[in-house]
Order: C-alpha cells, then sequence, then structure tokens
C-alpha cells in the first residue's frame, strides 16, 4: 500500500509538468486524493475490533504524514532547480510553476490538518511535524526567489555603472538611452513579478512574507 502511492508520488515528479490543477499540481492533487479515499475507505468499513481498526487509522495516519512530507520536499528541490536554470537578466518572468509550487506548500498544509491528525497526542506527533516542515520549507523557497531577485537587481546594477558619470546615483539619473532602457527592463521586471505572485499564489500570507522580506535587501543593495 505504502510502496504503491510512494512509487505513484515518485513517476509523478519526475513528469511533473507544473501546470496548476485544482489547488496544487497534478501529482499533489492525485496524492492528497488517493490518501483522503484511502483514509475514508478504511474508515466507512467499521471494523468490529476496535482497537485493530484505531491501529489502522494510526498507520495511514502516518502514512500520510511521510508522503506529504515527501511531497513538500520534491517540490522544494523542483522549486530550486527552476530557479537556477531560468534567466539571470531583467528578461526573467516569474513562471506559473513557481506559483503552482508555492500553492502545492498552500495545500499541502491544509490537508496535513484532515489526513495527519488522529487526537490531540498525535496530532503533535504527526500533524504539526508536517505543519513545521511547510513553513521552514516555504521559508527557504522565499529565500531562493529573493536571492534570484538579488541577482538580477546586481546585473543591473553593474551595467547601469557602466554609464556612471561620477556616482552611481547619477547613473539613475542619467537620460542617456542605453541607462534608460536598463532601467525600463528592471521596473518591468519587478512589476510582472509582484502581479504574477499575487494573482496565482493562494495564500496572501506567502506573498506578503516574500515582499517584506525582499524589500529590506534591494535597498541595501542599491545603497551598497
Amino acid at each position: 500500500m505504502e510502496s504503491s502511492i510512494a512509487q505513484s508520488i515518485h513517476r509523478g515528479f519526475e513528469r511533473e509538468s507544473w501546470e496548476p490543477v485544482n489547488n496544487g499540481s497534478g501529482t499533489s492533487e492525485d496524492l492528497f486524493w488517493k490518501l483522503d479515499a484511502l483514509q475514508t475507505f478504511i474508515r466507512d468499513l467499521h471494523w468490529p475490533e476496535e482497537e485493530f481498526g484505531k491501529h489502522l487509522e494510526t498507520r495511514l495516519k502516518l502514512m500520510s504524514s511521510d508522503m506529504i512530507e515527501s511531497c513538500v520536499k520534491r517540490t522544494r528541490a523542483a522549486f530550486e532547480a527552476k530557479l537556477q536554470k531560468s534567466s539571470r537578466s531583467t528578461d526573467f518572468r516569474v513562471p506559473q510553476s513557481i506559483c503552482t509550487m508555492f500553492n502545492v506548500m498552500v495545500d499541502a498544509k491544509a490537508q496535513s490538518a484532515k489526513l495527519c491528525t488522529v487526537d490531540l497526542g498525535q496530532e503533535r506527533q504527526y500533524h504539526s511535524q508536517i505543519d513545521d516542515l511547510i513553513e521552514e520549507t516555504v521559508k527557504e523557497m522565499i529565500t531562493l526567489l529573493v536571492a534570484k531577485f538579488m541577482v538580477i537587481l546586481e546585473s543591473v546594477l553593474a551595467k547601469l555603472s557602466r554609464y556612471d558619470e561620477g556616482t552611481l546615483f547619477s547613473s539613475f539619473l542619467s537620460f542617456t538611452k542605453p541607462g534608460m532602457d536598463i532601467a525600463d527592463g528592471y521596473v518591468t521586471f519587478v512589476r510582472h513579478s509582484q502581479d504574477m505572485l499575487r494573482e496565482k499564489v493562494n495564500e496572501e500570507v506567502y506573498i506578503e512574507r516574500l515582499f517584506d522580506v525582499s524589500k529590506p535587501r534591494l535597498l541595501h543593495q542599491r545603497e551598497a
């Protein structure tokens, strides 16, 4: 049972396109549906032996915790790989796939509350552990995306400095066409990134956290 679902996850992530499917991706939606269907099936059997039924329920909750953990880790790895392969200039556009990966985290957190909770004692053991993992993973994903923005800003500043007439500040005020084109490209990149993330990511808290982290770093880089 566990190995069958685990193999399904592995195959799913190997060919995952990260196109949005309902609240997440094709693989995450399939996983959460299977886990929920399995738990519902076992629960509806109404085992006459209460202790055995409780044992099965606990086993399924633990299995769900393991499967969601695997989903979160595979999504995080795909997120980093996607950013590493993407453009390092203002041509970069936040793709739908990045937003889908954030949404997988949002859905994983919601599903874990249902799929990984047995009772108050074991909730702390299973559900809270997954919550902590998701929270830490989202922080890492935000850090990776902010680092991407920083690399692009550094590239822009390096190009603008070539048109500097004495100070870095004057390069921003310069009306020479090359410098203005570079600055305009950066503004377009920032606006597109903000619009895409706000429109496509299902959790506003994640977006606010991303912008809260990125603004001080970007301002510091401009002043450096």
